[in-house]
């Protein structure tokens, strides 16, 4: 690649070490390790939906073979904010901002809270947190008739998908000593 200055056209600075040239592909930068893997492309969709007077939003992601449905927990009141609100959602899971998990999750606590704000008796009694804690809620939301059969099964489907996101590799962290202790060497 060429500089563009004032008096014309320079080639890149290079460092040359025993009549090679070092660089972005030298055998050395080759060396370094395994290539980052490249991340699965993505796409997101999004799709406003009328519910009475009031609007609500779709988001569709789509992430090599996998595919998100989520759904706002807000209502809007015109087509156009409930489309922004989505396209927004869509730029920030886009750029890596946000991933679809957190999403996910959020739908289902919303879920969780508008039930519990008509139901006298919730089961269970806090947001859930492990995918058997969100399937067993939904089974017994199910069998009360607080949500329908077709509402259960995507609802199943998120949370499978939400915790299976997380089952990838962990990072592990080499604590360092604790200044405030005294080693015994």
């Amino acid at each position: 690649m060429l500089r563009k200055t004032a008096s014309g056209a320079i080639p890149p600075q290079v460092r040359v070490e025993s009549g090679r040239q070092r660089g972005v592909g030298s055998e050395r930068a080759r060396k370094k390790g395994p290539a980052a893997p490249v991340p699965a492309p993505r796409t997101a969709k999004t799709t406003a939906h009328r519910a009475g007077d009031k609007w609500s939003v779709e988001v569709q992601l789509e992430e090599g073979d996998r595919t998100y449905d989520v759904r706002l927990d807000r209502s809007f009141a015109t087509e156009g904010s409930a489309s922004r609100a989505g396209e927004q959602v869509a730029a920030d899971w886009l750029n890596g901002a946000v991933s679809a998990r957190d999403l996910i999750l959020q739908e289902l606590a919303a879920m969780y809270r508008r039930l519990r704000a008509t139901q006298k008796t919730m089961r269970p009694a806090s947001v859930p947190t492990t995918r058997s804690s969100w399937e067993n809620a939904f089974e017994a939301w199910e069998q009360l008739g607080w949500i329908d059969p077709a509402d259960a099964g995507r609802y199943r489907e998120q949370a499978r998908c939400a915790f299976d996101a997380i089952s990838g590799p962990v990072r592990r962290h080499r604590l360092g000593a604790d200044p405030d202790t005294e080693s015994d060497a």
